[in-house]
C-alpha cells in the first residue's frame, strides 16, 4: 500500500503561470513475485483541489469551483521496483498510471484578478500519474533482535 500527499502553492515566474495543487492519494499494489521487487500493478484513488494557469499560451485559468470543490477519481498503475542498490535499505521504482477523474471548476481570465468567464463539469480520462521514486527502508528490529 502507498499513501501520498502533494502540495504546491507557487506561481512560476509570473502570476499567469501557476500549478497550485493540494491532493491526497492512496494506492494498493500487487507484486506477482514473492518479494516486493520487479513489476507490480496497482489501483489508485486521488482527491484534491487545484488552481492552474499555463501562462501566455492559454487565455484562461482553471480553479476548483469556489476554490474548495474537491476533484476525485482513480485508476490503474503499472510500475517496476528495482533490486536494492548496494545498500539494502535503498531502492528505486518507476510507475505510470491512467484513470478517470470528476472535475468541477471555474474558468477565469488569465490575468491578475481576472473575471469569471465560465464554469465546467468534466469527466477526464487518460494518463494521471508518472513517477520516479527513491525509497529508503527504516530498519526496525523485531523482537528477538532480527531487523
Amino acid at each position: 500500500m502507498a499513501l501520498a500527499g502533494d502540495y504546491s502553492a507557487w506561481n512560476y515566474f509570473t502570476p499567469t503561470l501557476k500549478f497550485r495543487v493540494a491532493s491526497v492519494s492512496g494506492e494498493f499494489r500487487f507484486w506477482p513475485a514473492a518479494k516486493p521487487t520487479g513489476f507490480y500493478v496497482g489501483a489508485h484513488a486521488i482527491s484534491g483541489i487545484f488552481n492552474i494557469a499555463l501562462g501566455k499560451c492559454d487565455p484562461t485559468r482553471r480553479q476548483s469551483h469556489n476554490g474548495l470543490t474537491l476533484s476525485y477519481g482513480g485508476g490503474l498503475t503499472l510500475g517496476y521496483r528495482f533490486l536494492p542498490f548496494p545498500s539494502p535499505s535503498w531502492q528505486m521504482e518507476v510507475s505510470a498510471g491512467a484513470g478517470v477523474h470528476s472535475l468541477y471548476y471555474d474558468e477565469f481570465q488569465n490575468r491578475l484578478n481576472g473575471l469569471l468567464v465560465g464554469r465546467q463539469r468534466k469527466l477526464y480520462y487518460g494518463p494521471d500519474r508518472l513517477g520516479v521514486s527513491l525509497i529508503y527502508h527504516i530498519p526496525i528490529k523485531k523482537k528477538g533482535g532480527e531487523p
